[in-house]
């Protein structure tokens, strides 16, 4: 079952860390001092999960699944890119921690890899403005709603 969700951008410091992509299909982050007390809970794209503070609402960073056997290759034109918390409101619920989320119900997202900038968008690559909310980890937001993830993993 999808759910709805609204996306606030504030003024804010990206989660540091390091993201990480490897065997052709993971997709991970390590982020010292990841620690929330309420716990986690994951929002889906695919087989991405969006990991939330289930306390604060906030974006921490993005793992998951990520076959490379279905992106398509090519140039992308990397949008301008702020630091920025992105606060994740669930429509209707509240997040439960260890609990994953669908988000919308939409077609399966698209994958793009720009070989040359290294950069990874998921989803739709015309925005021209995205929120960095963590490590080489950014959310293009339209009124609210995501429209697309971008991530510049070191390729291992």
């Amino acid at each position: 079952m999808a759910h709805d969700f609204r996306l606030t951008v504030r003024d804010g410091r990206p989660t540091r860390g390091r993201l990480s992509y490897a065997d052709h299909s993971f997709l991970y982050v390590e982020a010292p001092g990841w620690a929330h007390p309420e716990g986690i809970a994951v929002v889906s794209v695919g087989t991405l999960q969006i990991c939330v503070d289930v306390a604060t609402h906030l974006i921490m960073g993005v793992d998951g699944l990520n076959s490379r056997a279905r992106w398509r290759s090519g140039p992308l034109t990397v949008p301008t890119m702020s630091p920025a918390e992105v606060e994740i409101e669930p429509l209707g619920f509240a997040f439960d921690s260890g609990v994953g989320y669908a988000y919308l119900d939409a077609a399966p997202w698209n994958t793009t890899f720009d070989e040359v900038s290294g950069w990874i968008c998921v989803g739709d690559a015309t925005a021209s403005h995205a929120y960095t909310v963590a490590t080489d980890t950014a959310l293009s937001i339209f009124d609210g709603v995501m429209t697309a993830i971008w991530l510049r993993p070191e390729m291992t």
